[in-house]
Formats: C-alpha cells, structure tokens, sequence
C-alpha cells in the first residue's frame, strides 16, 4: 500500500473516530472546524524531521547495498582478467561464489525494502497520532464541536488549517 493511501485511510478513520465521540447538548451552538489535513500533516514539524530520519536510513541502506555491488563487481573483473590463467575448478568456484554475493544481494534489497516500508509506515502512524491528540486538543481550547476534514465538507465550517498548523508546531 503506498504511503498516500496509508495516509488516506489513517485521515478518513481518525476523522470519523473524532466524530463518533463529539458530545453536542441540547441547546448548544455547534461550531464546526474544516482542516486540510495532509497540508497540516506536511506542514507539521516533526512529519519534516521524519522525513529526514527515513531519507538518512535509506540513503544508508542504499550505500549498504552499493557496497555488495561494487563487491561483486570487483569479483567478476578479477575473474575476467585472471580466467585465463584458471583452471575449469577455480573458475567454477569463484563463478560460486559471485552467485552467491549476487544472492546475498538480493536478500539484502529485499530485506532493505521491507524494513523501510515498516520504517515509513510507523513513522506516518505515530505523527498521525500527534496530529490527532492535537486535534482533540485545539477543539477544546478553541471550542469546537466538530472539525472535520477539509475534503469532506461540501460546504459550511470554518477553514482552520493555518490556525491550525500554527497550534501543532507549537508543541
């Protein structure tokens, strides 16, 4: 699942766990909130310092991986200029072995993939929670019934992004 429909139904259900629990008496006003929630979840301070934790881990992982490669790459140069002098057994085993690292290789990319994909999938999930504990919070310092999300409101509310981004960097 990519990482914008990761963080579409994150969105969609913290939305609408955030409407199952508003409590509006008898009487009371109902004041409405509309937040574009991905301008706030990308304008968020700490969705900006993740961003720079994954970056810094893949770009380690990636010279990780360009390690192996260039090992291997160094193991056919070498059999290539010494095949000559090798007889059919040596050949045949250092052909071996750099399918081996070619293997070994493979896991590494694969084993890199995945636990990046964790990786982002944990980081967007724990900067959503934050967003959503802010959420909860900005309502009820500024009062509000329901805020909904921005792209769920055909019309009426209050557009709060700004006031909104303002009040999550703030933590």
């Amino acid at each position: 699942m990519s990482v914008k429909k990761v963080l579409s139904v994150l969105i969609i259900s913290v939305f609408l766990g955030l409407l199952v629990k508003v409590p509006v008496s008898s009487g009371a006003t109902l004041k409405i909130g509309c937040v574009d929630l991905v301008k706030a979840f990308e304008s968020y301070q700490k969705t900006q310092e993740s961003e720079k934790e994954f970056q810094a881990e893949k770009e380690k992982k990636r010279d990780e991986i360009k390690k192996l490669e260039e090992k291997i790459r160094s193991l056919k140069a070498k059999l290539e200029t010494q095949k000559k002098a090798l007889n059919e057994k040596e050949v045949a085993k250092r052909n071996e072995e750099i399918t081996k690292k070619t293997a070994e290789l493979s896991q590494v990319i694969i084993r890199a993939n995945a636990e990046l994909r964790e990786k982002n999938v944990q980081l967007v999930r724990q900067r959503l929670d934050e967003v959503k504990k802010a959420i909860k919070n900005f309502a009820k310092k500024k009062r509000y019934s329901i805020i909904l999300e921005e792209k769920s409101v055909l019309y009426g509310g209050d557009d709060i992004t700004e006031e909104f981004i303002k009040f999550l960097n703030k933590k």
